[in-house]
């Protein structure tokens, strides 16, 4: 049962960003101090990516765990009421980012995932270490021969020094990592 009034929800739900959110511009600040140029959310790849490289055929999505269900996130909750709604809601937007990114990569695009969970830290010395592992994982996603798609997520900001050294995702690998199993979208 909903504690708010229609109304209220409404507005509240309103005020939800879908573009220019905390993490997605401590992503573009990272990459903007690194020297990297972009674009932002091209409205000619699939799924509107939130920072494309074009240059290095690199796109970057920045995901909120909760509208994204991230898989195996505690951010990643259904709420209680209207549960039915909200798991056909979420359902359909996994699908959706199922099929974007195996547009973007069928297309040559190589593709890094943001979780909103990697960004979580606030304290000065989390942020640098986040930037570092992002960058990283830039530059060894623009460095790959072949198409590629990467992931950052909590367990990567709890060890930024092993995630900056870990190998890049193979592409099942990151695919899992990404496709939730109990929506069923493998």
């Amino acid at each position: 049962m909903d504690t708010l009034t229609p109304e209220h929800r409404s507005w509240l739900m309103s005020r939800i960003r879908s573009v220019d959110t905390k993490p997605e511009m401590f992503v573009r600040a990272v990459l903007h101090r690194a020297g990297y140029r972009y674009g932002l959310h091209c409205g000619d790849l699939p799924g509107r990516p939130d920072v494309v490289l074009r240059a290095r055929g690199l796109a970057i999505e920045v995901r909120g765990c909760f509208w994204h269900h991230h898989p195996g996130c505690p951010a990643a909750t259904i709420p209680h009421s209207r549960h039915a709604w909200w798991v056909a809601k979420l359902r359909r937007n996994a699908s959706r980012d199922a099929r974007h990114v195996r547009e973007l990569l069928d297309a040559g695009w190589k593709l890094l995932v943001v979780w909103e969970c990697f960004l979580g830290g606030s304290s000065p010395a989390a942020r640098e270490a986040q930037a570092r592992v992002l960058l990283g994982r830039v530059a060894a996603l623009d460095a790959a021969a072949r198409r590629r798609v990467d992931v950052l997520s909590a367990a990567d900001a709890a060890a930024p020094g092993r995630a900056s050294r870990r190998p890049l995702l193979s592409e099942r690998a990151a695919l899992d990592a990404l496709l939730d199993p109990g929506f069923g979208m493998r």
